[in-house]
């Protein structure tokens, strides 16, 4: 029974990085070819840093870099994930489900 619970509990790891995996490339294919083209704004931290980069745009059009909303992303999600290891826990960082 041991064996077969440590077997059980691998497979709902593997099936929960999976999904997490699908779910990320899925959203980054809809935000390349659909949201982004179609000038469409998600909401939350990515509507946010959809946002922001086109602002950067379109008002700071004399500053040598703008960042790209997947670096927004990344800027924006730092903090949330810093905050949710240290208030809730490693294992609901990564697999929130």
């Amino acid at each position: 029974m041991d064996e077969l619970q440590k077997i059980v509990k691998r497979h709902q790891y593997v099936a929960k990085a999976s999904t997490a995996f699908i779910y990320g490339i899925l959203v980054s294919i809809a935000m390349n070819f659909f949201w982004t083209p179609g000038k469409i704004y998600s909401s939350g931290v990515t509507g946010l840093a959809q946002l922001v980069a086109t602002l950067t745009k379109r008002y700071f059009p004399m500053v040598f870099f703008h960042p790209s909303v997947a670096l927004l992303l990344f800027v924006l999600n730092l903090p949330l994930f810093v905050l949710a290891w240290q208030q809730i826990g490693h294992r609901f960082t990564f697999l929130p489900f």
